[in-house]
């Protein structure tokens, strides 16, 4: 079949955005562990009962920290499979290639120079959906998949209206400390929304081949 890496990629790229919506859902509810356990440590004696969660905490950061990275490796893995069908995979492992980059300065980095590589990260981390998008655009409309064509403009408007806004709250969250656990919240609901709705179009890219897995096992 023709397009078999783009299927084969896309394939893995949806296993590593499923560990991904896992990662930063888990993420999510540890800011809102945090957020509550800090609001009521007033007045509280240490007890066992805190100590077990402060353990479920620390033990859900390593479980959302493995799954993060396996994500990553995925992605990786999907993209380059893909990428000999489509050009704008190649791009989309080349942003890659530069978060690696920017990720080891801003390790290094501190002060203005840290917030700098932290946005960039976050910029390099939206193109590199937005390229995967256009990958699948353009496979979709050499097959004639119109609808999943025309569905990936409107996924790739959605992610990138998610993607601002999470960024404008991050910045409105250095000037306003007061709210600034609501507004993590919020910025932990904008990813994990980015990242359901780019699962969805995911989905639908590998449906569209139309490929069913015992097609590709005879002895299935």
């Amino acid at each position: 079949m023709k397009f078999m890496n783009a299927y084969e990629g896309l394939k893995t790229l949806k296993l590593a955005e499923i560990l991904n919506v896992i990662s930063i859902g888990i993420a999510l509810l540890m800011s809102l562990m945090l957020i509550l356990k800090s609001g009521s440590m007033e007045n509280i004696d240490v007890s066992s009962q805190e100590i077990g969660n402060g353990f479920v905490i620390v033990l859900a950061g390593i479980v959302a920290f493995v799954l993060a990275i396996s994500s990553f490796i995925l992605q990786i893995s999907g993209i380059n499979k893909a990428k000999t069908d489509d050009e704008s995979f190649d791009t989309a492992l080349m942003f890659i290639i530069g978060g690696i980059v920017v990720a080891v300065i801003g390790g290094l980095a501190s002060g203005w120079l840290e917030s700098l590589m932290s946005v960039v990260s976050k910029v390099l981390s939206l193109c590199i959906t937005l390229y995967i998008i256009k990958g699948i655009r353009s496979v979709a409309n050499r097959i004639e998949k119109t609808d999943t064509d025309k569905k990936g403009g409107i996924i790739f408007t959605v992610i990138i209206v998610l993607s601002v806004t999470a960024v404008v709250l991050g910045i409105v969250n250095v000037f306003a400390p007061s709210i600034s656990n609501i507004i993590t919240l919020i910025i932990g609901g904008l990813n994990i929304a980015r990242s359901i709705v780019f699962l969805t179009y995911l989905s639908e890219a590998v449906n569209m081949f139309g490929i069913k897995e015992e097609e590709l096992d005879p002895l299935g």
